[in-house]
């Protein structure tokens, strides 16, 4: 069912109508498809820090430079855990904001001659049956996930060598 405040009620003749609707339609899909891009940067960003943050962990616990305080690894730890927790929340957002902005492809579709995007989810059982469709969120939160546990288990293993 179409959101009656989705549409505006101006009078246009039927052409111009389904011009200009057209015209929005492809440009909102279009800005939906650059939201999923910065979301898979956004990982891509993320992703590197991590490894880059385990590599430069991995390098000072392993050489114990001399200066270098035995609380630094664990501080290095906690701020890792945090960036995961953000990375997580980013990944959530931008669920959220996907949600939002199919929700209204599939409006605007319901009053175009076809429904590509309505009939695709239908096909993939509406997100409901995971031999169709997993969705893709599920998958990414687990990359933030994985790497907090790694450093929680690393941070337990520095504690007990340091006590």
């Amino acid at each position: 069912m179409t959101d009656p405040a989705l549409f505006n009620p101006v009078p246009y003749t039927d052409d111009t109508r389904m011009s200009l609707l057209s015209d929005q339609y492809r440009l909102f899909v279009e800005m939906t498809d650059k939201t999923s891009e910065r979301r898979s940067h956004a990982n891509n960003f993320y992703f590197t820090l991590n490894t880059g943050l385990i590599a430069g962990l991995a390098t000072i616990v392993g050489a114990r430079p001399a200066g270098v305080s035995a609380l630094f690894p664990g501080i290095v730890l906690v701020v890792s855990i945090l960036l995961c927790y953000v990375w997580y929340r980013t990944i959530t957002s931008y669920q959220q904001l996907n949600r939002a902005r199919f929700k209204i492809i599939l409006e605007i579709e319901m009053q175009l001659p076809v429904r590509l995007y309505g009939r695709e989810w239908e096909v993939l059982g509406e997100g409901h049956d995971r031999n169709l469709y997993w969705p893709i969120t599920r998958l990414e939160q687990l990359a933030p996930m994985i790497f907090g546990i790694f450093y929680l288990l690393v941070g337990v293993a520095l504690l007990a060598n340091w006590l």
